[in-house]
């Protein structure tokens, strides 16, 4: 009922325009037993048989609804190998450091086709400025691990240099219901810190921290663009940052900001 098809059938179905529905295989109306156990029960309490052209069952005998059951199990069990065996095989390609797509993290560009693609590092210039992605990447942990700049500071920075984020770079938009609208195309703290937290910038990427199901995360090496030094700095000033934030606050000091424990 959730596909535009399966709802004109049902619609033809409580409209009698057909006694019997057709289908080359049982999986074929659904993957999940108790989705192709309901589809049918519906189809029955429309006034319609649901027949196979290769699989024996008759529902109109217990013995036939027992079938039903039965070869429902096994399309249920067909489809979890199916989903098994393709996380094992991206699992595998993942771990000899394969790219499998996704949003490119912004420093880097892919390489090569099919299973031989890699992320380099992108050290072409962006467009109308002499930066590169890996250059601006470089200057943000600067900024961040030796100067202790907060992420404000450093997306005004960027700001006034003129470079455009990712958004801009790969021309895309943030969702907004069912429609894409384009962003202001300006770096914001939030982005900043996305990146300054990403281990991918010290040469270790996770696969699979975006999956919407719960998935093994996979370590995997990639280009380096920063020292591990300079990551574990940013990381530092985050957490001071954080620390002395007004919105991490709990209470209201006179001197808040102005005194600092060593």
């Amino acid at each position: 009922e959730q596909r535009p098809e399966g709802t004109r059938l049902l619609a033809d179905a409580k409209a009698k325009k057909f006694d019997t529905v057709l289908i080359y295989k049982l999986d074929r109306l659904g993957r999940e037993p108790r989705l192709i156990l309901n589809a049918v029960k519906e189809l029955e309490d429309l006034g319609a048989e649901a027949k196979s052209m290769t699989e024996p069952f008759d529902t109109s005998s217990p013995s036939g609804r027992f079938m039903l059951t039965i070869l429902s199990g096994v399309a249920g069990l067909e489809r979890e190998n199916i989903i098994q065996r393709s996380v094992e095989g991206t699992n595998r390609l993942a771990r000899e450091g394969a790219w499998l797509g996704g949003l490119v993290p912004f420093g880097y560009r892919v390489e090569g086709e099919r299973r031989a693609r890699r992320l380099v590092i992108s050290e072409q210039p962006l467009p109308g400025t002499s930066l590169s992605e890996a250059h601006v990447i470089r200057l943000i942990y600067g900024l961040a691990g030796d100067e202790g700049k907060s992420c404000i500071a450093i997306a005004e920075h960027l700001n006034a240099l003129g470079v455009p984020p990712a958004y801009v770079r790969d021309a895309l938009g943030t969702t907004r219901g069912k429609r894409r609208k384009a962003t202001a195309g300006i770096w914001r703290s939030g982005r900043v810190r996305n990146l300054l937290v990403s281990t991918a910038y010290r040469g270790m990427h996770q696969y699979g921290k975006r999956s919407v199901k719960p998935r093994e995360l996979i370590e995997r090496s990639v280009p380096a663009i920063v020292d591990v030094g300079q990551w574990d700095r940013a990381q530092q000033t985050l957490r001071r940052n954080w620390l002395f934030s007004r919105r991490s606050a709990k209470r209201q000091y006179l001197l808040r900001g102005l005194m600092k424990c060593a």
